[in-house]
């Protein structure tokens, strides 16, 4: 067949892309739907803002002295206590102030102490669009206090902004602290910020007089215990020095036929000798006692010899004095040997008294200086100031009103056109002679017109 204009043998090849001119077509062909998106959004998000309360923004500045920050140690000199010796840096040091100022434990006595509701704070604006509907088409969840406080503490808390200050000459941040707090009531904001501060100013304080008077109960609690241990130790050196001081250990000396009887020896009684019932010490009592034995034997070994001499040592006389010779000797054994044992007792409660005292006198200076530190320092505030107190704001905040107010017509348009490009992307008809050359490759012969009814 030959080459003809209408069928031609070699068909031309179809031609897929998406131009300029295709968008700018298909923008008008849907500028209606693009339309009606944006006013639709438009009008939804400006509904919204006219229902959201004002906000009101508070501002003011701590000054941190990160170099004048500690914490005391309660319990050095008494315990293991081991101190870092890196420095901590100062950007770690104002990102822990950072998180200190926004803990929670702060933002519930602020909300206590000023009794702060929700509808006070700022909200986002979706949560104001949802108070406003009717009851019947959204029923309120019953929430207990425990989840209110909770949610309160967050809308709180997503209201403050907090940030160190920015350096105008270097690429560094300044130890000032400077905080922000976004709130639907005007008088509330600056209340609310000023309150917060505070509470973060005398936390630290608030954190170390908790714990030395913890440390103090623990302390008073040791003090009582190391007491008991004196008085019970006081108790056993009383009972033995008592011991020692009623013992009987010089026996009645007893010559026998009173021929060889000591004119010395009459002013005692047959009971025998108390060891010490002059002296004021048991110990110096003991070692009496026993010079007393001592002379004791020298003096029956003198009688014995002079004995001797005159009887032969079986007579009566003679074995006597021997056998209260051996009896002292046995008497002078057992007294040194007790007096060994006593003296060892003595030693040893004297080394257990005097490191219950040792330690009772530490915990004393302890106590003390805890009690000092209780009174001196009620108010710790030396390392936080505020530099700038939280004034009340003049005027609404209008940047957020503004940006949604941008942005929802905004949003309209790109709805629309997400809607024009689905619905151009699931259209798959030939509507012109450009669509037919481009998608089949061939050229149109006719276009029937449209015929109305």
């Amino acid at each position: 067949m030959p080459d003809s204009p209408i069928f031609p043998l070699a068909q031309q090849e179809a031609v897929f892309g998406l131009t300029r001119r295709d968008l700018l077509k298909v923008l008008f062909k849907h500028w209606l739907t693009v339309a009606i998106c944006s006013l639709v959004v438009t009008a939804i998000t400006w509904s919204i803002l006219l229902g959201q309360p004002s906000i009101y923004e508070s501002t003011g500045k701590v000054w941190v002295q990160t170099d004048q920050q500690g914490t005391p140690s309660f319990l050095s000199g008494i315990a293991a206590y081991r101190e870092s010796q890196i420095p901590e840096s100062v950007d770690r040091k104002i990102e822990t102030e950072i998180q200190l100022l926004l803990s929670r434990s702060n933002v519930e006595a602020v909300i206590a102490r000023l009794g702060i509701t929700k509808a006070q704070l700022a909200q986002p604006p979706v949560a104001y669009l949802i108070d406003s509907l009717p009851a019947w088409l959204v029923k309120p969840k019953k929430k207990s206090q425990a989840q209110i406080l909770n949610e309160t503490v967050e809308l709180f808390l997503n209201g403050m902004t907090v940030e160190p200050l920015r350096s105008k000459t270097a690429d560094t941040t300044s130890n000032v602290l400077e905080a922000r707090f976004d709130c639907a009531d005007r008088e509330l904001a600056a209340r609310a910020l000023a309150a917060l501060l505070e509470e973060y100013i005398h936390f630290g304080a608030r954190h170390n007089r908790e714990l030395g008077e913890s440390t103090h109960r623990l302390v008073d609690s040791k003090i009582r215990e190391e007491t008991l241990e004196l008085n019970d130790l006081d108790d056993q050196v009383l009972a033995l020095t008592v011991q020692q001081a009623s013992r009987t250990d010089i026996p009645p000396f007893d010559a026998g036929g009173g021929a060889g009887r000591d004119a010395r020896d009459t002013t005692r009684d047959t009971s025998g000798v108390p060891l010490d019932t002059t002296l004021n010490s048991a110990r110096s009592g003991v070692q009496s006692s026993l010079a007393l034995l001592r002379t004791e034997i020298l003096e029956l070994q003198g009688k014995l010899d002079e004995e001797k001499q005159l009887f032969t040592n079986e007579s009566p006389n003679v074995r006597h004095l021997q056998q209260q010779l051996d009896a002292l000797h046995a008497r002078l054994y057992a007294g040194v040997r007790s007096s060994a044992e006593s003296d060892e007792r003595l030693q040893r409660l004297d080394r257990q008294r005097a490191l219950a005292l040792e330690r009772f006198n530490q915990l004393r200076v302890k106590r003390d200086q805890i009690d000092l530190y209780l009174q001196l320092n009620s108010v710790e505030s030396d390392s936080r100031f505020v530099t700038e107190t939280p004034v009340q704001p003049d005027k609404p905040l209008l940047k957020t009103k503004i940006r949604i107010g941008v942005l929802g017509p905004l949003a309209g348009v790109l709805l629309g056109l997400m809607l024009a490009g689905l619905s151009e992307y699931f259209d798959h008809r030939v509507q012109n002679a450009e669509d037919v050359k481009r998608y089949l490759g061939c050229n149109m012969l006719g276009i029937v017109p449209k015929v109305s009814s």
